[in-house]
This record gives structure tokens, C-alpha cells and sequence, in this order.
């Protein structure tokens, strides 16, 4: 799945309230969210209340928020829909396991994330267990003007698709021109006369001027593993590492991205940080709490790569002790030198299990689709979470010292949980720039520093045991040779790179490669 790239499941609760509610049977102890209904009538068609009558379903949901049923966005959604929603919170990381676990039992709930293998999700399909979305698009009127009618979406919705079909939903249109990219400290670069980088020899000596100052320093820090910091990096050198396989333009053929030139050119460039102390040691072990704590005081880190939301929040957090702190968006590099474009959408999303409550999970799913959705998903209810300004963007409401990002509302209000808010409203502050983040985008936008977005389709069913068998061998290997090259101290790039060569193929690399290019859609 490329989502977080994100992982999607539906956040819902189950609070409910009395007064007009208590006719569909919720209990009337329940206190009541009174607002404006009718300001979410935008549904393209999805009438609401979806029911009349008593209806639970069950939700399993990734979230860190503590009793999010209680939270306004739950509730509200409860009253519009007039569903009793029951959810099971699990964190993040244990996810795939507690869903891997329900498969076995056979106590799937309603509504999910599909965040399962190739494999898992086939025999789920064969089984008849999966809802296909696009076989009900009749009561589904946004899920087809989305995933079904917008030629792009369509395409890489249908890079998921199972036997010609799509068995889950997912975030549509809600990514902004740039998400994550280079940060640096302008302050000290400032300081010490250092010009922002516009090409890899630059950031290179950058990095070097740096550590020249600061001895005990690795400018370059990251707070991912090797394995995600080189997909980031991938797209840099025009490879697509989150997917294994690059698309040759001139051949039309794919090409296994670890073997390619780019690739190794790409390794030898961060080989080169790695061994000159320009780059953090602690790569393979960093966590995110002491890539922050790096990147927040003096002398420690300078450049990283992350959301690039981080030049406001890490400004928030060290204002009061370093009010110079000044965290940039920097450009990208490598012979590419453009950043990643995110996609429209996305190719796995949410599920709904084929039971006799489908047709309002679907239905509860489209109306999240929906505008009406998407504003309640991300402003809320206006006078109780928001105001809209003169300038057609939403106030927060109550937020008292803390600055509104998407995690803090979260935390307060229930909204931008990200697996309910399938789309963003225009007006949220999602799309509300402070002057660091506006820089940012104008530069990527006005300096034409985005790559045109293109995917690599997901694996069909034909051959995949023998696929799937290859490449757990190779991916094993890929990543002890990536952590050696890097750290290697005495063995020379070429031997390293021709040893690699020669074990991928023993391995099997030619017979993935025919069949990744015998059963991928080009």
C-alpha cells in the first residue's frame, strides 16, 4: 500500500445521544450534540440519516487518542448518520497483527484497513469475505465520481484491484504539492555564511563546511531506517524503491531498482557522507526522539528529511529557550532533482467485510467521501470547532496555547484522524500556509522541483508464490548489503557492487523480472 505512504481504516465511536436519537433505540443517559444539520447537506445524492432503525457496526481502527468516542467528530458523525458505531482502537505498529489475527478467527469487523499481504487479500477475495466497491457503485455516488469516473484515480485505484475489482476506499485528493522534503537549519547556516543548496555538489559541501565547524557534529541526520530513508532518497536519483521496480522509459520495461546503476550511484554518494562523518552513525538504531533531539539543539544536526510541517512544530518547541531557531524547506538532489508528487489517491485503502450490515458500512464510507464528509472529517461543526475568517479559511476554536496542526486537533476535536478523513476540505488547515511552509511550496511549484506522478501497479495473482518466494530471499539480502556498502571501510565500491550483483542473480533477480513484467499493467 503507498499510503504512509498512509494506512487507512475508518475512526469511528461509539457514543451515541438521547433526544430525537432515542427513537433508533441508543440509550437516552446519553447526553445529546445539538447543531446544525442541514450545513452537511453537501452529500452528492447519500441521504441522511443512512437508517432509521438500530444498526451497530464495528470498526477497527488505528489511533492514539484517548477516548476518541468521546471526541465532537465521533459524535456528530453518530448523529448524522444515525449509526451506533462500535470501534476497537489498536496502535499503529500492531495493526497488521491484531488484523492478521481476526482473519484467523473469522471475526472480521465491518469496517477495516486493509493492510494485509497480496496474498492475504486474494484469498479473502476467493472467499467471498471482501465487499467490491465498484459492484455497488448504484448506492456509492461519490465513491464513482472519485475512484470510478476521474481517469487518474481510476488508474491507480485499479493498480490494487483484485480480479478486476476494488475491494476497498481510500484518501482522494487530499495531499498538498509538497509533503515531505529537506529541512535545514537556516539560522546557523545563516550564522556561519552558508547559501541554501541548489544541486548535490552543493549540499555536499554544505554538509562538509559544517562539520568543519562543528566537529562533533553529522549534519545530516534521519529519523527513519535505512530502508525508508532510501526510498525517500530514490526518487532523487528517478528509482522507485517502495516498489522494488523502476520503469525503464526507453525499454518500457521494468527493472529491478537495486540493480541498477542509479541505484549504486546513489549509494556511493551517501557512502561518501557516511564515512566522512557527514551523515548520523546511528542510522540503523536512530528513533525519532533522538533525531529530534539532534535537530532542535545546537551543534548537533543541521539538515534532515521529514513532513515538512516540522519547520513550525520544532520552531513551537524550542522557541522559548533558542527564539533564532529557524527550521527551512530545502530543495532536493541527485541527477533527478526533483521532488516526489504524491498521487491523487491511493491503491488500498479501507474494507468492508460481506456480511448483512454491508450496504451501511458502504454507505457510511461514501457519505465520509462526500464534501459534507470531508468538512466534518477536518473542520468539524462551525461555532463549536471552527469559525471561517474573511479570508475563507477556519479558526479553530479553543485550542487555547497550543498552534492547530492536524495532530492537535486530533487530540481535541477527534477530526484529521487519519484514517476517517478520506478528503480534506480546502478551508482546512491542512491548506493554511505559515510564511515557512508557503516559501516551501512556491519554491517546488515555481521552480518546477516536482517529478510528474506515476506508479508501479501492485502484483496480480498469476505467479506470485514464486514472486513472493524470490524476493523475500533478495529483499534479506538487499538490506545486509545496503547497511555494509555504507558502512564498509576497507573493500572498494566496485568489488562490493559486482559481489551484489552476482548474488541477486543466484538468487533469482532475472525470473522476478519476467515475472514482474509478464503481470504488471504498464
Amino acid at each position: 500500500m503507498l499510503k504512509f505512504k498512509k494506512g487507512l481504516c475508518l475512526t469511528l465511536a461509539a457514543t451515541m445521544l438521547a433526544g430525537c436519537l432515542c427513537a433508533c433505540g441508543k440509550k437516552e443517559e446519553e447526553s445529546a450534540l445539538e447543531f446544525d444539520k442541514s450545513a452537511f447537506s453537501e452529500t452528492n445524492g447519500i441521504e441522511l440519516p443512512l437508517t432509521e432503525e438500530t444498526v451497530k457496526l464495528n470498526l477497527l481502527i488505528s489511533s492514539d487518542v484517548e477516548k476518541l468516542e468521546d471526541k465532537v467528530f465521533i459524535k456528530a458523525l453518530e448523529a448524522l448518520t444515525g449509526l451506533d458505531l462500535n470501534l476497537t482502537l489498536v496502535p499503529n505498529s500492531n495493526y497488521q497483527n491484531r488484523l492478521q489475527m481476526l482473519v484467523a478467527s473469522k471475526k472480521l469487523p465491518d469496517i477495516g484497513a486493509l493492510r494485509l499481504s497480496t496474498e492475504e487479500i486474494i484469498g479473502l477475495v476467493e472467499n467471498d469475505v471482501l465487499v467490491a466497491f465498484d459492484e455497488h457503485l448504484d448506492m456509492l455516488p461519490n465513491y464513482k465520481e472519485l475512484f470510478i469516473d476521474d481517469k487518474e484515480a481510476h488508474e491507480i485505484a485499479m493498480s490494487g484491484a483484485v480480479n478486476g475489482h476494488l475491494y476497498f476506499a481510500s484518501d482522494y485528493d487530499a495531499n498538498r504539492d509538497l509533503n515531505h522534503g529537506f529541512l535545514y537549519r537556516k539560522d546557523i547556516f545563516d550564522k556561519h555564511g552558508i547559501a541554501p543548496w541548489t544541486n548535490t555538489e552543493e549540499f555536499y559541501q554544505a554538509l562538509k563546511k559544517l562539520k568543519e565547524i562543528y566537529p562533533e557534529s553529522t549534519p545530516l541526520v534521519s529519523k527513519y531506517t535505512i530502508k525508508d530513508m532510501l526510498g525517500y532518497y530514490g526518487s532523487f536519483w528517478d528509482l522507485d524503491l517502495d516498489n522494488n521496480y523502476t520503469l525503464n522509459r526507453q525499454t518500457g520495461e521494468y527493472e529491478f531498482s537495486q540493480t541498477t546503476d542509479r541505484f549504486k550511484d546513489m549509494l556511493v554518494f551517501f557512502r561518501k557522507l557516511y564515512q566522512e562523518g557527514l551523515m548520523d552513525p546511528e542510522f540503523l538504531t536512530s528513533t525519532e526522539a533522538s533525531w529530534a533531539a539532534k535537530m532542535t539543539q545546537d551543534g548537533k544536526g543541521f539538515v534532515t528529511f521529514d513532513w515538512i510541517d516540522r519547520v513550525d512544530l520544532f520552531y513551537e518547541q524550542v522557541k522559548a529557550s533558542n527564539p533564532d531557531y529557524n527550521l527551512r524547506i530545502g530543495r532536493p538532489i541527485g541527477p533527478n532533482g526533483k521532488y516526489r508528487k504524491l498521487a491523487k489517491t491511493y491503491s488500498s485503502g479501507v474494507f468492508v467485510t460481506n456480511n448483512d450490515k454491508k450496504d451501511y458500512s458502504l454507505k457510511l464510507i461514501d457519505f465520509l467521501l462526500s464534501p459534507a464528509g470531508a468538512k466534518l472529517a477536518t473542520l468539524g461543526i462551525e461555532g463549536m470547532t471552527y469559525e471561517i475568517g474573511e479570508d475563507g479559511k477556519a479558526k479553530y476554536l479553543d485550542m487555547g496555547n497550543e498552534v492547530p496542526n492536524i495532530t492537535t486537533l486530533e487530540n481535541k476535536y477527534g477530526i484529521f484522524n487519519q484514517e476517517l478523513a478520506f478528503r480534506f476540505d480546502r478551508a482546512s488547515v491542512y491548506f493554511q500556509f505559515s510564511e515557512k511552509l508557503q516559501e516551501g511550496q512556491d519554491m517546488v511549484v515555481n521552480e518546477g522541483l516536482l517529478n510528474d506522478y506515476s506508479y508501479i501497479p501492485n502484483m496480480v495473482k498469476e505467479r506470485a508464490d514464486e514472486y513472493n518466494d524470490i524476493y523475500a530471499n533478495i529483499a534479506r539480502e538487499s538490506e545486509i548489503f545496503v547497511t555494509n556498502f555504507l558502512m564498509e571501510q576497507t573493500k572498494d565500491a566496485d568489488t562490493m557492487w559486482a559481489e551484489w550483483l552476482a548474488v541477486v542473480k543466484d538468487l533469482g533477480v532475472d525470473t522476478l523480472t519476467e515475472i514482474y513484467n509478464q503481470n504488471y499493467r504498464k
